[in-house]
């Protein structure tokens, strides 16, 4: 799923899923997290390696397949959870911390007066927005704000606990945030309100704020920008400057 926790654990199907999950090729225009065996459009690769679908469609190995959600409602428990793999993975390899992606995304990408981002309460976006890039993004947002407020530790518990406790099974936002609760020992409901069914943009509260004050100031934003461009393009997502010179994310698209 992430570095931090598929590393030292098994494919969920077997010891051979993982071998053969990045060699079936179709054209398309679609990656898609097949059971065993995820299926990737050439046109992902036209311009060289791409890191980031690979882990998107590996991570649903876990979430989305061996965890299937018990309504679609509950969307973002797949893609929210896929996508932040794609974070981790990118903090991996060095290109950029998780807290300067979310920074990133928080204040450049999808600042307040991005209200197409934010309108979308993803804890159940209706039928005609599963797919929209908030589900995407936003699920991997809250998921980093909840990693703020628990620390590191009490976060890659809850991952594991959640991939392992619920393998072969239906799941529901209910369910993951009891486990999260139960591994933190903190009352949560608010924090997922907050970032799962806001339809503006969340305030971040103190442990966002503390980590976002980590990030050195002055600092080029150049390397978080190469990290994110793949993952913004593969949703069909592009930059145009605002009014007030930052970068908004503009259109959406259906991906998996």
């Amino acid at each position: 799923m992430t570095p931090h926790v598929a590393a030292s654990r098994p494919a969920p199907y077997g010891a051979t899923a993982l071998a053969i999950a990045t060699v079936l090729l179709v054209f398309t225009g679609f990656a898609l997290e097949t059971q065993t065996r995820p299926v990737y459009s050439p046109v992902f690769f036209f311009g060289g390696p791409r890191y980031d679908v690979v882990v998107h469609e590996l991570a649903h190995q876990w979430v989305g397949d061996s965890l299937a959600v018990e309504q679609w409602q509950h969307v973002w428990l797949n893609e929210g959870f896929a996508t932040y793999a794609e974070w981790m993975w990118a903090a991996y390899l060095g290109d950029a911390t998780e807290d300067e992606i979310f920074d990133f995304f928080y204040n450049e990408i999808f600042p307040a007066e991005a209200t197409d981002f934010w309108d979308l309460p993803i804890g159940d976006p209706g039928t005609e927005r599963l797919f929209d890039s908030p589900v995407y993004f936003r699920g991997a947002m809250t998921l980093h704000v909840l990693r703020m407020q628990v620390g590191d530790r009490d976060f890659l518990k809850i991952l594991k606990e959640w991939t392992r406790k619920q393998a072969g099974g239906n799941v529901t936002t209910d369910e993951f945030i009891a486990l999260a609760e139960h591994v933190s020992h903190q009352q949560l409901d608010d924090l997922f309100d907050t970032w799962l069914f806001s339809t503006t943009r969340p305030e971040l509260n103190a442990a966002a704020m503390k980590a976002q004050r980590s990030i050195p100031k002055g600092k080029s934003k150049q390397h978080v920008r190469d990290a994110v461009r793949p993952m913004l393009e593969r949703l069909g997502l592009g930059y145009k400057a605002g009014a007030n010179g930052k970068h908004l994310a503009k259109g959406t698209a259906g991906a998996h």
